[in-house]
């Protein structure tokens, strides 16, 4: 096996607020290879953005700041470089879809020139000339209708379906090596999802470039992704391949996410929709133990006391809970 290109060792990331530190990342470990598609998965406060923008260094600081670990991109720590040496990875080897394209294109500059822009800073030995048919090209790719039109236009010009299409332009237009995808499908109705996903793929394939998926859906994750990180409360709690996380999960939580999805056939007249309990413990103030305690429903007493640690439950599958081989059995005879 070749040696992934992006190995995150540890990674902890704080915000320092005037009503306490926030540990909104916490020793976060995976490992990415050429062409491979990973999912990030968890609830909203899991601490999925968190560690997409740690890995981009784009975290505001203060407050925030990265307080352990390593971001080795080809062996070369990212978390330890310096503002100049990102500035010639960022949106160049690695780049990043945000998740809500109208307020991360700038308003006043037309779609053209934001594609344009981050070949001016990248690709230097580009005239001008060979920078426009790069813009049309990455229109044409990305399939966006008359881009010899598009290309004059401002953002509130298109739909929320193109303005996608155009950040996912401005994130290849370097040919990265990494592109993170960030919620690339909020808001968008279900058809143009499928279409950005099939998108997202397709050029993937294309250029080769890995992909870094963060999502709550995991419709989307069971669709696109190879292998999968479920995120809760700042922790890795689960790592996994696609088939391992939909037959057979280790963790209550996994179990948990599954069991909310709505399922074809299987509802029963006046029976309500499985949730899970409960909310994702205070960052600024973490329970002793497990931070899945109060919400799990194999809780011991032990969960209460002792923290459990991320470690291996099959080949390729970590589990961050000490009844993990419960969990994949109860899983095994719910399918």
């Amino acid at each position: 096996m070749s040696k992934p290109i992006l190995e995150v060792q540890e990674l902890c990331t704080s915000f320092f607020t005037d009503e306490g530190v926030v540990h909104a990342i916490d020793k976060v470990s995976f490992s990415l290879e050429k062409g491979e598609t990973l999912g990030i998965v968890g609830e909203s406060g899991s601490g999925k953005t968190v560690t997409s923008k740690t890995l981009m260094r784009i975290i505001p600081s203060p407050p925030g700041k990265i307080t352990g670990g390593k971001v080795l991109f080809h062996g070369k720590d990212l978390a330890a470089a310096t503002d100049k040496e990102m500035q010639k990875i960022r949106g160049n080897k690695i780049a990043m879809i945000f998740q809500e394209p109208m307020s991360a294109l700038n308003p006043v500059f037309t779609v053209g020139w934001q594609i344009d822009e981050s070949l001016r800073l990248h690709q230097k030995n580009l005239t001008k000339a060979q920078r426009a048919k790069r813009v049309l090209e990455m229109l044409h790719k990305v399939k966006i209708p008359s881009p010899e039109q598009r290309v004059r236009e401002y953002p509130h010009q298109l739909s929320g379906g193109m303005r996608q299409r155009v950040m996912i332009a401005i994130a290849l237009a370097c040919n990265p090596e990494i592109l993170i995808a960030d919620e690339p499908t909020t808001a968008l109705d279900v058809t143009i999802q499928a279409q950005v996903l099939r998108l997202i793929g397709d050029l993937k394939t294309e250029l080769g470039t890995a992909v870094i998926l963060i999502t709550h859906d995991l419709g989307v994750v069971a669709e696109v992704c190879d292998r999968v990180i479920v995120m809760y409360a700042g922790q890795v709690v689960e790592e996994a391949s696609i088939d391992d996380i939909f037959h057979s999960p280790s963790h209550p939580y996994t179990r948990a996410l599954l069991r909310s999805i709505p399922k074809r056939g299987k509802r029963v007249a006046g029976a309500k929709f499985e949730t899970i309990e409960g909310m994702v413990p205070d960052l600024k103030n973490l329970p002793k133990g497990c931070r899945f305690q109060g919400r799990c429903d194999i809780e011991k007493e032990r969960c209460r006391q002792e923290e459990p640690p991320l470690v291996q439950v099959g080949e390729r599958q970590m589990s961050r809970c000490f009844f993990s081989n419960e969990v994949i059995a109860s899983s095994k005879d719910e399918s």
